[in-house]
C-alpha cells in the first residue's frame, strides 16, 4: 500500500514532457528602440529552438497528394497570420513613433 502511494506520488511530481506538436504561446516585449525586423528575428529564433522548422522539413518527404494540399493550405494560413502580426507590429511602432514626435513638439 505504501509502495503504491510512493509510486503514484513520484509520477505526479515528475515534470511532464512537452507533447510533440504542442503549442506554445510566444510573448515578445517590444521596446522603443526595436524595429519589426528585430522582432521577426526573435520569433524565428524561438520557432527554430522549438524545432518547428525541422519537423516541417521532415514532413515533406513521402507525402501523398492530399497531404501536400493540406500542407499548402496550412502554410497559406501561416503566411496570412504572419502578415497580420507584421502589420500589427508596424502599426504599434508607427504609433509609438508618432507619440514620441508629438511629445517632442510640445516641449
Amino acid at each position: 500500500m505504501i509502495s503504491a502511494l510512493l509510486r503514484n506520488a513520484s509520477r505526479a511530481a515528475a515534470p511532464l514532457a512537452p507533447r510533440v506538436g504542442a503549442q506554445r504561446s510566444i510573448y515578445v516585449n517590444v521596446r522603443k528602440s526595436q524595429d519589426a525586423d528585430r522582432m521577426a528575428g526573435r520569433l524565428q529564433l524561438m520557432m527554430a529552438q522549438d524545432g518547428i522548422f525541422k519537423t516541417l522539413a521532415l514532413k515533406r518527404f513521402h507525402e501523398k497528394k492530399w497531404q501536400k494540399n493540406q500542407r499548402k493550405a496550412g502554410e497559406s494560413a501561416i503566411r496570412h497570420a504572419n502578415k497580420h502580426v507584421g502589420s500589427m507590429i508596424s502599426f504599434i511602432l508607427r504609433r509609438k513613433k508618432a507619440v514620441s514626435v508629438k511629445m517632442k513638439q510640445t516641449d
